[in-house]
Formats: C-alpha cells, sequence, structure tokens
C-alpha cells in the first residue's frame, strides 16, 4: 500500500500540485490522465487554483479532480468491463420530502402537542440519527435491546418513538421508489471499490486529503493504496508518534481517526511515509505534538526544562504564533477584523479566520463593512435573513396576525415593497399610531371613516390614505383570510396565494432576481412538489414549514467578496492555504463544541449500538486545530465573556500554557495586546468639540402669549422644552399599539353610557 502523508505546516494543496508536478515533469499529459479524490468540491477548487498558481497560469491540462462522495453513477456503470453489467440503484429520497414525511409521520403519533413546527424539528433530529446509522453501518434491530428495565421509562418511550424509523420508514422508502441519500452514496462507493478491486485502472488514482472516518470511505481508500497505480495522502498524520503513543490515544485526540483508519486499513503505524519534499518537520509540528500529547503520556511534560532539544523544538515552534484573548466577544470580532484588514496592507498576502462560531464570524463581516470589505464566508446565510426570505416571511406575519401595526408596518418599510414611501408614512402617522385599529383592512377603513368626518382632517391626506387601502386591499385580501381562518388548507392552497400576494405587494422583478432569487424560487417549487406529503395544514403550520424551508437552506454568494480574505468553517478549512489564519472563538463548547447529548440515545446505549462516542466530535475539532496552528502566520483568539457570561478557553489553550510553563517560557511572549488597543481607539474621535447650550431666541410675534401653571413651572426649569412645544409646535408621536391610559379609558365608558342612555 502506498501511504503518505503532508504536515500541516506546509499548505496541503500547493504541495500536493508541486510533487505532481515534479512527478510529471517533462510529461504533461501524465497529469492529465490522474485522477484526484479529494474530501469537498472547495478543495477540488483550491487544487486547481495551487496549479494554476505554480505555473503562472500558463495553460496545463489539469488532472480530473471529484470530492469523494460525489461518486458518478453513469460513468461508473459504463467503466465495467462486462457492456451487460448496469447499475440498477434507486433515487435520492430529496431532504425536503424526507422531513416532510418523517414529519407528517410523528405527527400520527398524536403526542405531539406542537403542531408542525415541532414535528419539523423532531424530524431533523431523527433524520440526523438515521444518517449516523446508516453511515455507521448499524443495523436497527439490536435497537430491541438497547433498553433493558435498569434504563429509565422515557428510554422505553423513545425506543417506542424510534418504531417510526424501523417499521415505517422502510414501507415508506418502498413506497416512494427511493432510498435515503446517505445510503445511496454509500452504495454508490462500495460500487466503485468493487469495480476497482476487480479491474485496477492503468492510471494513476490519488485520494488526498481524506481522514478516512467514514467506513465506506476507508474501504475506498484502502482500495486505492492497493492499486497499482493508486496511492492515498493523509493530512497531518503525525509520524512523531511512538507505538505506546500510538496505542494510549483516546477519541478527543486528533490522531484517534487516523488510528481507525490504520487499523481498517490493516497496516502498522509505521506503513504512512513523507510526501516527497516533506521529510523535514518543522518546530510548529513539534509544538502541536506536544500540546496534543495523550494524557497518558502528559508526565514527559516534566522533562521539557530538562531536554534542551524539545525545549528549542518548542520555541521554534512559538515563532509566529499569537495570542490575543479579549474582554467581549464584540471585542474579539474587531480584533480581528483588523487583523484581517492589516493583511491587505501587504501585496498579495492572504488571510483567514477559521471559526465555527457563525456569531463570531458574522460580527467580524459587520465590523469590515467599515472598510467597504465584503468578505467570502464559506458558511454563507441562511435564506429566511436574506432580503427576499424576510419579505415573504413579513408577509405571513402581518396576514396571521391580521395587520397588526407592527408587524404591518415592518412588511410596509420593507426593501422589497413597491409601495411609495410617502404613502406608507402617512398610514403610519395618521392611522397606526395611537390605540390599535381593529383587524384587517377592514379596521383600518373603520378608523378612515372617523377621521373623514373630522373637518379639520386634510383632504389631501384623507384622499392619499383611501388611495393606499384600495391598493392593498385586494392584494392582502386572499392571504389575510386564508392565515386567519380555522379550517385546514392544503399546502398548495397556502403557497398559490402566498406568492400571489408577494408577487403584486413587491416592486417588479425584485423577488425572484439574482442569486438569491433563484434559491427562494426552487425552495418554493420543492414544497409546491412536495405538497401531497404534507396533507392539509393550519395557518401556523403553514408559516413554520415556509420558516423551516428556508432555514434549512444556505445563500452563499457567487462573486463580489474580497479575493483576498476568507471566512472558514472548520471543515472547509481543512485545505485551503492563507498567509495569516486566525482561529477564532477558542472557548469550550465553541471550539471544541459541546459534545451535548443526544436526544435519542444515551451514551451506554450508543457504545452498545456502536455509534461513535459523543468525545469524537472533540477529536475531529483537535484535528481541525492541529492543522490550522502548522500555518506560518496564526493568531489564537478568545473572549473572556461570551452571552454575558464567562467563558472557559479551550483546552488546547490550557494545554498550549502548561508547555509553556513547562519549559520556563512567560505567556507573555506569544500575548500581543497591540490589536485590542488598536480597535478601542479605532472609534475614539481626534478631538472633543464642546458645543454651547441651545439658546433660542424667536421673535416677540412667535413666543406664546400665556402659560399654564405647570407650563411656567416647566419654563424655569426647561425652556427649551416650551420653546419646541409652542414655537416650534413640535409633538411626541403617539407610540404603536397605544395602551388605553385612565383619561382615555373614562372617556369610553362616559361614551358607552351616552350612547346606551340615548338608545
Amino acid at each position: 500500500m502506498r501511504l503518505s502523508t503532508i504536515p500541516p505546516s506546509l499548505p496541503f494543496a500547493r504541495t500536493l500540485a508541486a510533487g505532481l508536478l515534479a512527478r510529471t515533469q517533462g510529461r504533461p499529459e501524465d497529469l492529465s490522465r490522474m485522477l484526484i479524490l479529494l474530501p469537498t468540491r472547495r478543495a477540488c477548487r483550491s487544487l486547481r487554483e495551487a496549479f494554476l498558481d505554480l505555473t503562472g497560469g500558463k495553460p496545463l491540462l489539469l488532472p480530473r479532480m471529484q470530492p469523494l462522495g460525489d461518486v458518478d453513477e453513469e460513468e461508473l456503470s459504463l467503466s465495467w468491463p462486462d457492456p451487460d453489467t448496469t447499475l440498477d440503484i434507486l433515487p435520492a429520497m430529496p431532504p425536503l420530502r424526507r422531513k416532510m414525511l418523517l414529519a407528517r409521520n410523528i405527527l400520527k403519533r398524536g403526542d405531539v402537542q406542537g403542531g408542525w413546527a415541532q414535528a419539523l424539528g423532531l424530524a431533523e433530529t431523527l433524520g440526523r440519527f438515521l444518517d449516523q446509522m446508516i453511515i455507521e453501518e448499524r443495523d436497527f434491530s439490536a435497537l430491541a435491546t438497547l433498553a433493558p428495565a435498569e434504563y429509565a421509562d422515557h428510554w422505553q418511550i423513545t425506543l417506542t418513538f424510534l418504531k417510526i424509523l424501523t417499521e415505517h420508514w422502510p414501507a415508506i422508502l418502498a413506497a416512494e421508489g427511493c432510498m435515503d441519500a446517505a445510503q445511496r452514496r454509500r452504495v454508490l462507493m462500495d460500487a466503485q471499490s468493487q469495480l476497482w478491486a476487480a479491474h485496477p485502472p492503468d492510471t494513476p488514482v490519488i485520494a488526498a486529503g481524506s481522514t478516512g472516518s467514514i467506513p465506506a470511505t476507508a474501504r475506498l481508500l484502502k482500495v486505492v493504496a492497493s492499486l497499482p497505480h493508486g496511492e492515498v495522502i493523509l493530512p497531518g498524520y503525525d509520524l512523531s508518534l511512538d507505538d505506546d503513543g500510538w496505542m494510549a490515544l483516546e477519541p478527543s485526540h486528533p490522531q484517534w481517526g487516523f488510528r481507525q483508519l490504520i487499523k481498517r486499513l490493516d497496516v502498522p503505524h509505521g506503513a504512512v511515509t513523507p510526501w516527497p519534499g516533506c521529510e523535514a518537520s518543522g518546530g510548529r509540528e513539534a509544538l502541536t505534538a506536544e500540546i496534543m500529547r495523550p494524557a497518558a503520556s502528559s508526565h514527559l511534560w516534566m522533562e521539557l526544562a530538562d531536554s534542551p532539544a524539545r525545549r528549542t523544538a518548542v520555541e521554534a515552534g512559538l515563532q509566529g504564533l499569537t495570542l490575543i484573548e479579549c474582554d467581549t466577544a464584540r471585542e474579539e470580532a474587531g480584533v480581528i477584523a483588523l487583523l484581517l484588514r492589516e493583511a491587505l496592507e501587504v501585496p498579495g498576502k492572504t488571510a483567514a479566520l477559521v471559526t465555527p462560531d457563525r456569531g463570531l464570524a458574522a460580527a467580524v463581516s459587520r465590523q469590515l463593512d467599515r472598510w467597504n470589505i465584503r468578505v467570502d464566508d464559506s458558511a454563507g446565510i441562511k435564506l429566511s435573513a436574506s432580503a427576499g426570505g424576510q419579505f415573504l416571511i413579513l408577509l405571513l406575519n402581518a396576514c396571521a396576525e391580521n395587520l397588526r401595526p407592527a408587524p404591518l408596518l415592518a412588511l410596509l418599510r420593507h426593501e422589497l415593497c413597491a409601495i411609495p414611501a410617502e404613502s406608507i408614512s402617512a398610514l403610519e402617522y395618521h392611522l397606526l399610531r395611537g390605540p390599535r385599529p381593529g383587524g384587517g383592512v377592514a379596521g383600518l377603513k373603520r378608523l378612515l371613516a372617523r377621521k373623514e368626518a373630522d373637518p379639520k382632517f386634510p383632504r389631501a391626506v384623507l384622499e392619499k390614505l383611501d388611495g393606499l387601502l384600495r391598493v392593498i386591499e385586494p392584494i392582502l385580501e386572499p392571504l389575510l383570510r386564508v392565515m386567519t381562518q380555522r379550517e385546514a388548507l392544503s399546502l398548495q392552497g397556502y403557497l398559490q396565494t402566498h406568492l400571489e400576494c408577494a408577487e403584486q405587494l413587491a416592486a417588479p422583478d425584485a423577488l425572484w432576481g439574482g442569486d438569491e432569487g433563484e434559491a427562494l424560487a426552487a425552495i418554493f417549487e420543492g414544497l409546491m412538489a412536495e405538497s401531497p406529503a404534507a396533507g392539509h395544514l393550519q395557518p401556523g403550520d403553514y408559516a413554520a414549514l415556509v420558516q423551516d424551508a428556508m432555514d434549512a437552506s444556505v445563500l452563499r454568494p457567487r462573486y463580489g467578496t474580497h479575493p483576498r480574505l476568507m471566512i472558514l468553517g472548520q471543515m472547509e478549512a481543512r485545505l485551503i492555504h492563507a498567509d495569516r489564519l486566525i482561529l477564532g472563538g477558542l472557548n469550550e463548547g465553541t471550539w471544541p463544541p459541546d459534545p451535548g447529548h443526544d436526544p435519542w440515545m444515551s451514551r451506554p446505549m450508543r457504545r452498545a449500538l456502536g455509534l461513535p462516542d459523543a468525545e469524537r466530535s472533540v477529536g475531529l475539532a483537535a484535528h481541525d486545530f492541529a492543522q490550522a496552528l502548522g500555518a506560518g502566520d496564526v493568531f489564537l483568539t478568545r473572549a473572556s465573556v461570551t452571552n454575558g457570561a464567562p467563558a472557559i478557553p479551550a483546552r488546547w489553550l490550557g494545554r498550549l500554557e502548561t508547555v509553556l510553563e513547562a519549559c520556563a517560557i512567560p505567556k507573555t511572549e506569544i500575548q500581543n495586546d497591540a490589536y485590542r488597543i488598536f480597535f478601542k481607539t479605532l472609534d475614539n474621535p481626534d478631538q472633543i468639540i464642546n458645543t454651547k447650550r441651545p439658546e433660542p431666541t424667536p421673535p416677540l410675534a412667535a413666543r406664546p402669549q400665556k402659560l399654564s401653571v405647570t407650563s411656567i413651572e416647566t419654563w424655569l426649569t426647561d425652556p427649551y422644552q416650551i420653546y419646541a412645544r409652542h414655537v416650534l409646535d413640535l409633538k411626541s408621536l403617539d407610540p404603536l399599539e397605544k395602551p388605553l391610559d385612565p383619561a382615555g379609558r373614562g372617556s369610553l365608558i362616559h361614551d358607552i353610557l351616552e350612547r346606551f342612555i340615548k338608545a
């Protein structure tokens, strides 16, 4: 088997591309005959860019690159030597349809009180559990033995709930004529493995960058490594670990996944060799190895001070490593934005923030807005947070609440709404402010009729308001009717009414244009196609379904972002190179994540079922941290307080501090508070100009001729208030949905009594 590794201190994609170019030097046509399997599409794009960068953009026949999970079924069928061999594999069930079918089966149980909103949430977690069972190749029949008498009664209830998967789901798949996407991916990967094992290709096949944590992927890697022209290149495999350290690894260790892979490949620990040109290990690898030392050998930290070679390696690894501990999450975001902005001062220098904290990523993007920098965030944004998504949700909310002033005004003020701003201002000022009007457009029309009876009310404003209500009434009434009714309606009926209303209310071509409009259209096309699976819904259920579908869809910009700055998640950063890496959000519960609890299985039950330990997620996060730590210019950032509560530093920062202490190196050697100071002074003005207190002196004709006693008192204490009220004629606006005060309540009661007596 041919197994090699590229250390974290070298850019993976660039080092891989350089090695392949060196291997095919003088025979450029050999490069185009290669097939390179990579973990993600983004990794494929990074490798293409690395080839172009190394060749200076010259024309080059690149190798074929393919994400590991995207096996081409048609190509696979054509690759079998026997022309009669065909792959008859069922199509994958669309994710939206699967969630809706699971939600319907959950609702059929009759014990879900939250309707579709709760059922969709349960369907999401149930789908994840189903995928995990498929990926880990576990048998559902073992569930029956997982809850003996010593377990709590609620686990028995949970296992009864899971009969949706064990008893009902296979029949649903058979009736639909499809299979789960995870199962289909596994079948295709196994078919690829069988094809190559039986008929090895005569062209090079290289699997690079995968950790082989999925069993089907591990089997494919084993076949690739055994091919005559096959090779597997692992990212960040620790060659310095001895056999004792290898056997002492725990699931939370970054090398644990490789230990499992090596066991599946049935090769010894030492079978992995360095990729050509990567023989020398830098100081950063030595520092990372010390930080990530298994717990069983952590006593060796005591010997660091007495080992000049190890101490020197640690000191070398600290070069280019900076720790910044901020007071608040806002300060951390500002410091990271400064670090990214500073990188742009060096021509051609690239920088990336790597963090699993989506809140921190969004805050950094907002901080970069001050320099008009739009950064590429690999996670994108939820479609529900886009302009079109918000408009559609606001429309639903306004109609569901029968045009209550606050949601109605939020809808009409939205940037996509085609109603003129002048008309909306008149509606707000004259009809929406003050006591809440009656429901729907009819309530607004009754209030307008009372205004019309007032001879002092401006006629021009009346005409404007009357025209506005005549415009919005035919648009909103159909959706108002279906969203305020108590009878269930088909999903198709809701969708048609909702979209027709939105298209009439929005500016022309504003709703479905661009990437955002295409993504929105795809969501509603999917909902329309799956409407039979939803059955009949209550209005609140339809709103929950639309919200869930938009939350599950992510919008990523295709252009317009900065070419040298990136915000990456852990997975996206694995094979991406940047000259400066900022590892942000290094707190327990964020990076590494809180393993939490499985809503369906207790930890003993997961172990009995053969599912990965919850600590496995910590091990994956540790591997991502170790990989990113290998870059040359690295900043580690965290906030001492997040969400108003003290935060605990990530365990790796504690281990780093222990290594420093063992080497008698003060922590201040790697700390840098200059960026914190820069951020705190960023908004400080150059000078503060004291202005005089206003001293208005209106002409005598404009001054009030008489004042009440209480106004005289106000005049003595705050004369500017008298000026604003009586000279400028400024009055505070009533709030939206103003509650009834004692004076209004008294007037109302008097009015009721007067009408009663007269009648």
